[in-house]
């Protein structure tokens, strides 16, 4: 086998190799982000209907929460009413140091 030959099929081998080792190793990152997705978007949907939560009754010590958490409004609808007698509560106190201190 010539040098030349030699040398051409040792480039090209080379070659190969890191186009798969580059390949393999963007294909297994990005099926990690991938996995990741869901998980992330609950987490999201969970804080945004948490706060939901937190704005209409000032508290998760509030009536119903389970049933908040567990119901899936549509666009414009609104989250289940409180169970009697809840709104005869009152108001939460405020918090110390206003929203601005951390």
């Amino acid at each position: 086998m010539s040098l030349r030959l030699k040398l051409i099929l040792a480039l090209m081998l080379t070659g190969l190799a890191s186009v798969a080792l580059v390949g393999g190793t963007a294909y297994l990152q990005l099926q990690r982000k991938f996995e990741s997705l869901p998980a992330r978007h609950a987490s999201e949907h969970f804080r945004g209907r948490v706060a939901a939560y937190i704005e209409r009754y000032g508290t998760l010590s509030g009536p119903g929460f389970q049933a908040f958490m567990q119901q899936r409004p549509g666009r414009g609808e609104e989250p289940p009413p409180p169970r009697e007698g809840a709104e005869d509560r009152p108001p939460p106190p405020p918090r110390e140091g206003g929203e601005g201190s951390g």
